[in-house]
């Protein structure tokens, strides 16, 4: 069995319908095309964040433009804000908890002493030791 020379490949389109329905109002708040988006990609653009300069830019033009500054606004939230949180009494202080202490343990300090005795034997027996080097 041989190969069929008749078949060839061909690139896959998009079969959808075309019924111009609109889902959002998203068009209508950005009808302007992005500068970055134009034209063909460059990678060196994208790796010294060119392209993140340009979006911020293109991006604070376009908040300035949506949403212009109202000062009224800010007063409002303001007063409403003083007046809503306004409380006259303060909450009780905690109780301060004394630490546990155990009958038999009362007496006992809680730090513990590590230096020996000097009448120990191991420490005799060094001192001898170096008796003995410094006389040598």
């Amino acid at each position: 069995m041989g190969r069929r020379a008749s078949i060839k490949w061909e690139k896959s389109t998009l079969c959808r319908p075309i019924h111009n329905i609109i889902s959002s109002d998203f068009p209508k708040y950005l009808p302007q095309p992005w500068k970055f988006s134009e034209g063909p990609s460059r990678i060196e653009w994208l790796l010294s964040y060119e392209y993140y300069r340009m979006w911020l830019e293109e991006r604070e033009a376009w908040k300035k433009r949506m949403y212009p500054e109202n000062t009224t606004v800010n007063i409002d939230v303001v007063k409403r804000y003083v007046l809503t949180f306004k409380n006259n009494h303060q909450p009780p202080k905690p109780v301060k908890k004394q630490p546990f202490k155990m009958k038999k343990f009362e007496g006992i300090g809680s730090k513990t002493v590590t230096k020996r005795d000097p009448s120990d034997k191991a420490m005799s027996y060094e001192k001898r030791n170096k008796q003995k080097q410094e006389a040598k």
